[in-house]
């Protein structure tokens, strides 16, 4: 299996290849085996808890710019209502335990955990989880509520705080001086938020991990009744560096000198950051560790880790891109619903429109489905246009959607393009 193409290989291929290839993988599938809970979602929980635990002297080295990068770390959820989205966040609880666990209301409560004061020993590592993405909007959406933009910063290790003239309310929390990880339960059709952010990047700063699993193994009934989950046993950490093998060099490299050049997608970064922090966490969990300078405990991304990494980075790209559909659907199912409630009905070309734009082109889409199957000559949009005595505008968008849908497909021709129904 290659370590870059991984796009061919199918989610349980990948799956299989990641759970058998270390022995505290192969725990998290048998865990999740007996909780009745999918393998990744399981995962996802015990790798952020995990990350938790690592002490913010433990950065990513300053493989491009001139300043080291944080390990805080994020993890979504993603599982319709009743899909067991707190589950795994529970089995990660009590797999790795976490040093402090907080839900922070505000991007002003977030700063006043790890608020240093003078002669007071400050908290460095916490985790924070939201069972469901509403509470968390909820609380971004309320007036003045700084919340979406702290968290953004703490996934970047930046400073936390404000300066007021009240004392009181002045909080200082230093550049990478703390750990921060957060699970959130995200329900696609409530995820619109999250993905609204995404021209700042946001849904990239996320592992994303499904709930469900149609393949997953189920233990029988009296093994679930015997079994007794175990404490996950890591190595204590207290300093010590990360270091990465070239290949993830390389293409950190080339990714910021493509994004220098203005070749790449600004938004790419933080998924690649996402790989980096997303590596160190299994490197952590599968014990790749090494004695550092003065008894500090090195974490060592190999090359066998950071292939791993691009899995789970394969997995989660995936997820990320059907919760995005499914929260699609939903609003279209909504918005006919709410037309349908609305009773709107619109006249065009003589004959009763439908509900909604949605099912004004599938309508649109089926008429011109049919004749591209029916037709024995061949077809352009401009065919598809006089044919139905619509403009091109009108019978572009339409054809682009079959195309999207995998329905019809371009043969090109000279300066022309057919248009041809995909078989089988």
């Amino acid at each position: 299996m290659s370590a870059e193409g991984f796009a061919e290989y199918s989610d349980e291929d990948l799956k299989s290849v990641f759970f058998d290839s270390a022995d505290i993988l192969k725990q998290i599938r048998e865990d999740a085996r007996m909780g009745m809970i999918a393998p990744w979602s399981l995962f996802g929980s015990v790798l952020t808890f995990a990350m938790a635990n690592i002490p913010p002297e433990y950065q990513i080295p300053r493989i491009v710019g001139t300043t080291p990068g944080s390990l805080n770390f994020f993890a979504a959820q993603v599982g319709d209502p009743g899909g067991g989205k707190g589950l795994a966040d529970n089995a990660g609880r009590l797999l790795l335990g976490c040093p402090m666990e907080i839900h922070p209301a505000s991007g002003e409560g977030l700063a006043r955990v790890f608020h240093v004061e003078e002669d007071k020993e400050p908290n460095r590592q916490a985790i924070a989880t939201f069972p469901e993405v509403k509470s968390l909007i909820a609380t971004a959406t309320r007036g003045g509520s700084t919340i979406m933009s702290q968290l953004t910063k703490a996934w970047s290790g930046e400073a936390l705080g404000q300066q007021t003239s009240d004392r009181s309310r002045t909080y200082n929390v230093p550049w990478l001086g703390y750990r921060f990880c957060m699970t959130v339960g995200v329900q696609p059709e409530a995820a619109g938020p999250i993905f609204a952010q995404e021209g700042t990047g946001l849904p990239q700063r996320f592992l994303w991990v499904h709930t469900e699993d149609e393949h997953a193994e189920i233990a029988p009934r009296a093994d679930r009744q015997r079994y007794r989950p175990q404490r996950y046993e890591l190595a204590g950490l207290t300093t010590g560096q990360v270091s990465y093998p070239d290949v993830a060099w390389e293409i950190a490299e080339s990714a910021r000198r493509a994004r220098l050049l203005r070749e790449t997608h600004r938004i790419d970064g933080h998924a690649l950051m996402t790989r980096l922090k997303l590596a160190a966490g299994i490197a952590y969990l599968t014990g790749q560790t090494s004695n550092g300078l003065a008894d500090s405990v090195d974490l060592d991304v190999t090359g066998s880790v950071w292939d791993l990494s691009g899995i789970a980075m394969e997995i989660s790209n995936r997820t990320r891109a059907r919760c995005r559909a499914d929260m699609s659907r939903y609003a279209a199912v909504q918005e006919r619903e709410t037309g349908i409630r609305r009773g709107n009905v619109l006249a065009h070309q003589g004959e009763s429109q439908r509900n909604t734009e949605a099912e004004i082109l599938e309508s649109k889409k089926d008429k011109v489905l049919s004749f591209i199957k029916d037709t024995s000559e061949k077809v352009t949009i401009r065919d598809i246009a006089r044919k139905f005595h619509w403009t091109t505008k009108v019978s572009a968008p339409v054809c682009q959607s079959l195309l999207e849908d995998g329905l019809i497909e371009e043969q090109p021709a000279g300066r022309t393009s057919y248009l041809v129904q995909v078989q089988g």
